[in-house]
C-alpha cells in the first residue's frame, strides 16, 4: 500500500469515526435532559428520532447526488456542519437546541457514511479486503462511542458537561484540514457515471429495493440496530434508574459496551478467517440472548434492594454483564454490510449505503423510542427485555440470508 494510499485511509478512518463522538453523545445529552431539565424518558427519547430521521432525509436526498458532488467535497461540507453544530451546543443548551444539533449531526453523519462506504471500493482490491477495511471502520467507530463516554464523564467531573462540545468542535475542524490534505482518486468513478444521468442515479437507487438479497440485508440490518440502540442509548439511564449507579459513573460504565462491541469487531475480523461468518452469527447471538435474560434476572434481584453505587468497586455484576452483549452483537452489523455493499457496482455503492444508513437509522430511532417508551411507562426491567424480540428475529434469519447470498451472483463490477 503506498503511503499516498496510507494516508487517505487515515483521514476517512478519522472522519468516520469523528461522528461517533458527535452521535452518541445522544446517550449523555438524555441523561442530562431527564435529570437537570427534568424532560421524562419518552420526550427525550425523542432527540434519537431528531438524529435518525435526519439521517434518513439525508441519505435519501443525497445517496445518488454525492457521487457526482464527488466524496472529498461531501465529506468536507459534513465536517463544516459538524463543527457549526458544536459550537451551537456549546454556547446555548437547551431542548430545542439538542434537537438542532442532532439534526444537523444527522445530515453529516449521512453525507459521512455514504462517502466513506462508497470510497472503500476505490482502493479494495477484492471483496475480503472491502470486508477488512469496512469492519475496521465499524471496530473503530465503536472505539469512538467509548471514548464519547470518557469525554463527557472528564468534563462532568470539572464541573460543566456541554464545554465537552468546544472539544468536539476542535476536532470536526481537524477532520476538515486531514480531507482538505488528503488525495482521494475518484476517476474510475467519474468514468461509470459518464454512462448514466442524475435522473437514472436515483432510479438506480430505488431498483435496488427490487433485488432479493437487499430486501433480506434490510430487515436484518433494522433489527441488528433496532438491538443495539435501544441498549447503547438506555444504558446509562438504566444503569442510573435501575441499578441505582450514580452520575457520571453511569456514563463511564456504559462505555463498556461500546468497547465490547468494538472489540467483538476486531475479533470477528479475525475468526471468520477460519470460520464461516452465518456460524459465527449465529453463535454470536445465541449468546447474546443467553447473557441478557441473565442480566435482566440480576436486575431484579439489584433493584429490589436500594442501594446507591458511588465507585467502581461497589459495582453490581449486572452492571458488568450487559456490556459484555456488545462482544457478541458487535461482529453482525459490518459483516451483514460488507456482504450486501461488495456486490454492487461502483457507481451504486453509494446508493446502497444510502439505503443501509435509511433502514439503520429507521432500526435505531424505533428501537429507541419503543425502549423510551416502556421505560417511562413501565420501567427500566421491562424495557431492557425489548431487544429480546429482534435477537431472536436475527437467529431465525441468518441461515436464509446466508443462502440467499450464495445463491446470488455478484454483478459485474468492470
Amino acid at each position: 500500500m503506498s503511503i499516498k494510499n496510507t494516508g487517505t485511509k487515515l483521514a476517512l478512518i478519522y472522519n468516520f469515526v469523528l461522528p461517533a463522538l458527535l452521535l452518541n453523545s445522544v446517550a449523555i445529552v438524555i441523561l442530562k435532559m431527564v435529570n437537570i431539565y427534568h424532560i421524562s424518558p419518552s420526550s427525550a427519547g425523542w432527540l434519537e428520532a431528531f438524529k435518525d430521521f435526519s439521517i434518513v432525509g439525508g441519505s435519501f436526498l443525497f445517496a445518488s447526488y454525492i457521487p457526482r458532488m464527488g466524496y472529498k467535497k461531501a465529506l468536507l461540507l459534513a465536517t463544516v456542519i459538524e463543527t457549526c453544530a458544536c459550537i451551537l451546543m456549546a454556547s446555548t443548551t437547551s431542548f430545542i437546541i439538542a434537537r438542532i444539533y442532532f439534526m444537523l449531526i444527522g445530515i453529516s453523519f449521512a453525507l459521512v457514511k455514504i462517502s466513506v462506504y462508497s470510497s472503500i471500493s476505490i482502493f479494495a482490491k477484492d471483496e475480503n479486503q472491502h470486508a477488512s477495511f469496512l469492519s475496521l471502520l465499524e471496530g473503530l467507530f465503536m472505539v469512538g462511542i467509548l471514548c464519547v463516554f470518557w469525554i463527557f464523564g472528564i468534563f462532568m467531573k470539572l464541573g460543566n458537561w456541554t464545554h465537552a462540545f468546544w472539544f468536539l468542535a476542535f476536532l470536526s475542524v481537524l477532520g476538515f484540514i486531514f480531507i482538505l490534505s488528503c488525495n482521494l482518486d475518484e476517476s474510475q468513478l467519474t468514468t461509470e457515471l459518464q454512462t448514466t444521468s442524475r435522473s437514472q442515479d436515483f432510479k438506480q437507487m430505488l431498483k435496488l429495493l427490487a433485488q432479493a438479497i437487499v430486501l433480506f440485508f434490510i430487515v436484518m440490518a433494522f433489527a441488528y440496530v433496532f438491538v443495539e440502540q435501544a441498549i447503547t442509548t438506555w444504558l446509562p439511564t438504566y444503569d442510573n434508574h435501575v441499578l441505582h449507579i450514580q452520575g457520571y459513573l453511569s456514563v463511564e460504565i456504559a462505555s463498556l459496551l461500546a468497547a465490547a462491541i468494538a472489540i467483538g469487531r476486531l475479533l470477528g475480523t479475525f475468526v471468520m478467517r477460519y470460520i464461516s461468518w452465518q456460524k459465527v452469527l449465529m453463535i454470536c447471538i445465541m449468546a447474546a440472548l443467553i447473557i441478557l435474560i441473565i442480566a435482566i434476572y440480576l436486575s431484579k434481584q439489584v433493584m429490589q434492594i436500594y442501594t446507591p453505587v458511588n465507585s467502581w468497586h461497589e459495582l453490581p455484576f449486572v452492571a458488568y454483564l450487559i456490556p459484555l452483549i456488545g462482544i457478541f452483537i458487535g461482529p453482525i452489523y459490518p459483516t451483514l454490510c460488507s456482504s450486501v455493499l461488495s456486490r454492487q457496482p461502483l457507481h451504486l455503492q453509494s446508493s446502497m449505503t444510502g439505503l443501509i444508513i435509511i433502514f439503520s437509522a429507521l432500526g435505531g430511532t424505533i428501537g429507541s423510542r419503543i425502549t423510551g417508551t416502556f421505560f417511562g411507562l413501565i420501567g427500566g426491567l421491562t424495557a431492557i427485555e425489548v431487544p429480546l424480540i429482534p435477537l431472536l428475529f436475527l437467529l431465525t434469519m441468518v441461515l436464509p440470508y446466508y443462502k440467499r447470498l450464495k445463491a446470488s451472483k455478484l454483478p459485474d463490477k468492470s
